[in-house]
């Protein structure tokens, strides 16, 4: 009897060791910088902005601080937090510049539809008309 009790013991301070092990070994999580991408084509620009960019192609990504906490808790706001922008439409080109800046994911709403990310940045680039 007093053997089997003490098997039973034995076998699992290995496993306790090897957890421990883990644990200590196993170093702190970092946030990686997130980047969104897009690309796609405008179809149709009217005013004092048609002569300046008119029709045709669109690109671009979006770079934030993925360890940024939302502005407001439990939303996807985040002010201050772009690290990265870079924008091409028809050939104007606007660069990121550090100063205000925001962005707004929404994943999925609950209604059902599409991913939506809206940003704002301070840009460098060409006047538009």
């Amino acid at each position: 009897m007093q053997i089997m009790k003490q098997v039973p013991i034995k076998g699992l301070f290995l496993p306790a060791i090897v957890l421990c092990a883990l644990l200590l070994f196993a170093g702190p999580s970092e946030a990686a910088p997130l980047t969104f991408s897009f690309d796609g084509s405008i179809s149709g620009v009217s005013g004092v902005l048609f002569p300046t960019l008119g029709t045709g192609p669109m690109s671009g990504y979006v770079t934030f601080d993925s360890a940024a906490v939302p502005t407001v808790p439990g939303t996807g706001i985040y002010l201050n937090s772009i690290t990265g922008l870079n924008l091409n439409i028809g050939g104007y080109l606007a660069s990121y510049v550090p100063g205000a800046n925001g962005i707004f994911i929404l994943n999925s709403p609950p209604l059902g539809g599409l991913d939506n990310v809206t940003a704002f940045s301070s840009v460098t680039g060409g006047a538009i008309n």
